[in-house]
């Protein structure tokens, strides 16, 4: 809907797959719009982050766990930088069984990955 109200659904492709069989190559992007999984098990989202910077020329933006600290230097190490802009509290609906409540909320933090400059870019640059 939020596409479709901003007339960018030409502009934009919806990827619903195993992240695991997406072709970076052919869905190669300047932007990547995600939520990986994350609460569940360890590691869970590290897929889903490796994926984003592989379809990614320009940034990736990343709602995580607001107390999330390994997204930073994970994204450091890939030749990224990280910024989180912003946190909110985050409604989660019971879905799973394991859930007590109809409805809880937990903090949401939002990143901002973009790659780091090269040298040879800044070189270009001056």
């Amino acid at each position: 809907a939020g596409l479709r109200e901003h007339d960018l659904l030409q502009r934009a492709t919806i990827l619903r797959s195993d992240i695991t069989q997406v072709d970076t190559i052919a869905f190669a992007c300047d932007v990547v719009l995600m939520n990986p999984p994350w609460g569940q098990r360890s590691h869970a989202d590290r897929p889903f982050l490796e994926a984003s910077i592989a379809l990614a020329r320009r940034a990736v933006h990343v709602m995580h766990s607001s107390f999330a600290v390994h997204l930073e230097p994970w994204a450091s190490d890939g030749g990224w930088e990280a910024e989180k802009w912003m946190e909110a509290e985050f409604p989660l609906p019971r879905t799973y069984a394991h859930q007590k409540q109809d409805r809880a909320f937990t903090k949401a933090g939002m990143w901002r990955l973009r790659r780091k400059p090269t040298v040879q870019a800044a070189e270009d640059a001056t």
